[in-house]
């Protein structure tokens, strides 16, 4: 049968057995471990260019939305020490005050906890009224928030946003918060 066909189709044929035989031999071979080949190299190269692409805008994102938090938290803080300043006092507290522990003060600095915003508060000529203003603040390892770069928040709760020309932001910049679960931190409702 077939043995003896292959045995003579070597005889007749030496050249193509011995290219089978190559052919073979270079198939079962492997690589060195650790080498890519080209086309493997520019695929990996691809997909990390991709992941890039996509991570660093989303990164950019996450950034400026947990700094629009810290200023909007650190507003809210300021308008309950207001509040309760206020009671003591039968006045708001300016910007003096801030520093001060209470009785005396709001105890708050002039700064959001990790120094994005500075803060300072406009009293009313009569001492029943207020603004607090957050103001971006523009340090060389820090690029700017220029869409959301002034928050404010008044004796009444009142709160606005502004961009870096003055514009209203306050729909994109003041969203509507909640916790959940019990955890520490916030989840956005669009």
């Amino acid at each position: 049968g077939a043995a003896p066909r292959r045995r003579a189709l070597r005889r007749e044929r030496p050249m193509a057995a011995a290219v089978l035989a190559t052919a073979r031999a270079r198939m079962t071979t492997r690589r060195p471990r650790g080498r890519l080949t080209l086309i493997e190299a520019l695929t990996l190269l691809v997909a990390v260019v991709v992941l890039i692409a996509v991570g660093v805008p989303l990164w950019r994102s996450h950034e400026l939305d947990s700094r629009r938090a810290e200023a909007q938290e650190y507003l809210e803080a300021l308008q309950k020490a207001q509040d309760a300043y206020f009671g003591a006092h039968a006045r708001y507290a300016d910007g003096t005050a801030l520093h001060a522990a209470p009785p005396q003060g709001l105890g708050l600095r002039a700064e959001s906890p990790a120094g994005y915003f500075a803060v300072e508060i406009e009293l009313s000529a009569d001492g029943l009224g207020f603004v607090a203003r957050a103001r971006g603040v523009d340090k060389p390892d820090r690029r700017p928030d220029a869409r959301c770069a002034e928050f404010r928040i008044d004796h009444q709760g009142r709160r606005t946003a502004s961009n870096a020309d003055g514009a209203d932001t306050t729909a994109d910049c003041w969203r509507n918060r909640r916790r959940t679960c019990g955890h520490s931190f916030w989840h956005w409702r669009s």
